[in-house]
């Protein structure tokens, strides 16, 4: 699907155009807002700041100042702006806020994986389908 522009018209692989509307927003709006998808919690800005509050007061300004956004879907246009305006606005006047956004963000889980996987010490952390079967959930638990 390639974009023709900014206006939400899309073409698709056999050549029909399609447009997309307010559609086109409601999936990274409903992270902010999650009312708006049927989700009775708050919003991603506001989980990070409930966590922050709840570190020690002395640990949050390093924890403000070293917010680190990951993931493809931070990736969206103006993501990374909107996060960065919504945490500060919630966070204490005194605190400075930093929101860091990588441009490699969208591979990090796998770049994390991968390097775990190559550990030596990662086949004691593997379960086995036998141990599954014989342990159950427990075994993860």
């Amino acid at each position: 699907m390639s974009s023709s522009s900014s206006d939400g018209n899309y073409e698709l692989p056999d050549g029909t155009v399609v447009t997309l509307e307010s559609e086109r927003f409601r999936c990274p709006e409903g992270m902010f807002k999650p009312s708006l998808i049927d989700k009775n919690v708050p919003g991603i800005h506001e989980m990070l700041y409930n966590s922050i509050m709840k570190c020690d007061a002395d640990q949050r300004q390093a924890l403000f100042g070293n917010i680190v956004l990951t993931g493809s879907t931070t990736s969206l246009p103006g993501f990374e702006q909107r996060f960065s305006a919504e945490i500060a606005h919630l966070a204490p006047s005194t605190m400075k806020v930093k929101v860091m956004a990588l441009p490699s963000r969208d591979d990090l889980a796998w770049n994390g994986g991968s390097k775990l996987a190559s550990e030596p010490t990662f086949r004691k952390m593997l379960i086995t389908r036998k141990d599954y079967e014989e342990f159950g959930p427990s075994l993860i638990n």
